[in-house]
């Protein structure tokens, strides 16, 4: 017998109203079973109420399509029909107020659109045994991989991935709860939204007493078995609305730290900036021009012009028919009622706490090869002589962006091999290696200057080029370059929010993929066996 275990979080009226509507019949009076336990020296005295609900649905209509198929063929009539009968049941329990569903039959398929879609991965953090988790269903977030179930194979754990999402997973409980009921079924039970339970011997009572043993569980237990995740909101849900109009909220605010822009986005296995060269407009029942590709001027155009409904404006590049939902060129996270929530890929997500925990265990690494070294400051001053030197020298380009002058400037004050927008390596020509390079320290230095958008940017590029560096070291000898050992970041930034006591906490920045993409990277460039180090020094312009 196959069952699910379903936790609701609507009120019971509402609950029974649903299930009636749904073409459900109750099929019995209310009945009541007493439920007492000793838990861990605590003594439980509950009574848990139940009802059953059911129906069925009788087809006998259906042409069967590989008898017609052969009709022809052997020149036979014979008319015949499918005979089938689908049956949906469920007991509706309440207990302490909080609802659960055991659903039989086809049941689950109902139940599901209004369940609590945490309450099966709940469970399974707080009673699986670590050591003992044999299957996973796990998504990633802002990655390439796909992974459908997958067998742990040594000594039966794996360690969760940074931006891994875990949908479904099997194990055994742990001894801790050997005097449950529900021990008796450890080797019989899957964790996704709901719990599903495969057992012949089960008796009813049973049944009723194991929701009675999650429902303290749930209540009263810690995290045994972090399982990252991440779950989309309902498109038509109230959470949806409440978050969008928090959005508009920090739009019209100018909370520009709780934001960033997509600077690139993935195309066919690169990363690239999201549109091609022409005039872009951002576009709500008319297009307005938009000068410069940059969060200020999007948010200015959709706060001055009220554009409200953020989930009709649009990004485009008329001259090459591209067109992005705004939506899904934003990086946002906010947090509601205690619990966070992000945009991604342009639909609203929650994060859960061990998603939260893990990353900020992974970011705090980082923190830890980042520091904070104020000789790279940015002033006008700098900026300046750097501007002087470029134009005395016929073998600098004269370009706009900021970055090259401060790069030539740390050139000549610190001795360093000027690499910026230069293109004289013959494999990957298209690819910017990095902007400086120390050959003392063997050092290869991507610079940016900015916020959480632009360093997503000098992210990306540092990675791509560590990655295919590592493929074919020869790649820089044009440039006398034979080792690197210490793969660097530069990043230059007014943001005082990941300062702390003349430290760094990337935990502070509000950019879910900054704090995703970070930890890729340093992680990537200790398995290449290069060193990672960030420098994060001020921007002091006026």
């Amino acid at each position: 017998m196959e069952a699910n275990v379903f936790k609701i979080d609507l009120g019971l009226n509402r609950v029974r109203a649903l299930l009636l509507n749904e073409g459900f019949e109750l099929f019995s009076n209310r009945k009541r079973v007493k439920f007492t336990r000793d838990i861990e020296g605590q003594k439980i005295n509950k009574v848990i109420t139940c009802e059953f609900y059911y129906k069925d649905q009788s087809k006998n209509d259906e042409t069967i399509p590989w008898l017609e198929s052969w009709e022809t063929f052997f020149e036979f009539k014979r008319v015949e029909h499918k005979f089938y009968s689908l049956n949906y049941g469920c007991i509706l329990v309440n207990i302490d107020n909080t609802r659960y569903i055991i659903s039989y039959g086809r049941a689950h398929q109902t139940i599901r659109k209004i369940s609590n879609p945490d309450f099966g991965l709940d469970i399974a953090e707080k009673i699986l045994d670590p050591n003992k988790i044999s299957i996973k269903n796990s998504a990633y977030i802002n990655n390439n991989k796909s992974r459908s179930y997958t067998q742990f194979k040594e000594n039966g754990y794996l360690i969760s991935e940074i931006g891994e999402s875990n949908n479904q997973v099997t194990g055994k409980i742990s001894v801790d709860f050997e005097n449950l009921k529900l021990y008796n079924f450890k080797e019989n039970l899957k964790f996704s939204s709901s719990i599903k339970i495969v057992n012949k011997e089960i008796k009813n009572q049973e049944m009723i007493e194991i929701i009675g043993e999650l429902h303290y569980i749930n209540k009263s237990h810690e995290t045994k078995s972090p399982l990252p995740r991440m779950n989309i909101i309902n498109n038509q849900s109230e959470l949806k609305k409440k978050l969008t109009k928090q959005l508009m909220k920090d739009i019209y605010a100018n909370e520009y730290t709780k934001f960033s822009l997509q600077q690139l986005i993935e195309n066919n296995g690169n990363m690239e900036f999201p549109f091609s060269e022409g005039l872009l407009s951002v576009y709500y029942l008319k297009p307005y021009n938009l000068e410069v590709y940059s969060l200020e001027e999007i948010i200015g155009i959709v706060t001055v012009n009220q554009l409200n409904d953020i989930e009709s404006i649009k990004i485009k590049n008329i001259s090459a028919k591209e067109s992005i939902n705004l939506l899904n060129l934003l990086d946002y996270s906010t947090e509601m009622d205690g619990e966070v929530y992000s945009l991604y890929e342009g639909k609203w997500a929650k994060l859960n706490h061990s998603f939260i925990t893990f990353l900020e265990n992974q970011v705090q690494l980082v923190n830890q090869i980042t520091q904070i070294d104020e000789s790279y400051n940015l002033t006008d001053e700098i900026l300046d002589e750097g501007k002087r030197i470029m134009k005395s020298d016929d073998k600098y380009d004269d370009v706009k962006y900021d970055e090259y002058p401060y790069n030539i400037y740390l050139e000549h004050q610190r001795d360093l091999m000027l690499l910026d927008r230069k293109s004289d390596h013959k494999k990957f020509s298209k690819v910017e290696f990095g902007d400086l390079y120390d050959f003392e320290d063997k050092k290869l230095t991507h610079v940016k200057i900015g916020s959480n958008s632009e360093f997503r940017v000098c992210v990306s590029q540092s990675l791509n080029s560590s990655r295919i560096y590592n493929t074919d070291q020869a790649i820089l000898v044009d440039y006398d370059i034979k080792e690197v050992r210490v793969v660097e970041m530069l990043l230059l930034t007014r943001l005082k929010k990941i300062m702390l006591e003349n430290k760094i906490d990337f935990n502070r920045s509000m950019s879910l993929n900054l704090k995703l993409e970070l930890v890729t990277w340093f992680q990537y460039v200790k398995q290449l066996n290069y060193t990672p180090r960030i420098i994060v020094a001020k921007d002091m312009r006026t």
